[in-house]
């Protein structure tokens, strides 16, 4: 019986939303994940939506990026050397703080649309 069938068996739903999650670069945020979606369509309708998120996610551009990314982070984790935070985001409420440049040139990222292009990290992990 294939899981196309059985509305019961998950496990082919949850490596769909895996390699999704691992694999495709933008995964779609409204999408209903596959793993979720028997419980409001069953089967046989359910083979429908679980056909279009297969399509979209066999056809969409793909990257480990994000894995590599925090697989680089883990691994320098691992070797217990601290990365020192650049001054402009360390606390600068307290007294002598700001002479010595901490909090310093830092943007609000809620001041400017949620974003603003400023280095949080000496050491960059993320590359698309």
């Amino acid at each position: 019986m294939s899981m196309l069938q059985y509305s019961g068996y998950l496990g082919e739903h949850n490596r769909m939303d895996l390699f999704e999650q691992e694999s495709v670069n933008h995964p779609l945020a409204f999408r209903m994940c596959p793993r979720r979606l028997n419980e409001f369509v069953s089967m046989p309708e359910a083979r429908i939506p679980l056909a279009q998120a297969t399509l979209y996610i066999a056809q969409a551009p793909t990257s480990n990026a994000a894995y590599r990314a925090i697989e680089a982070a883990l691994k320098d984790m691992s070797t217990d050397e601290t990365i020192e935070v650049s001054d402009h985001l360390k606390n600068s409420h307290h007294p002598g703080s700001k002479k010595l440049g901490r909090g310093t040139g830092y943007a609000y990222p809620h001041d400017y649309g949620g974003y603003v292009d400023q280095q949080y990290l000496r050491k960059k992990y993320y590359t698309p």
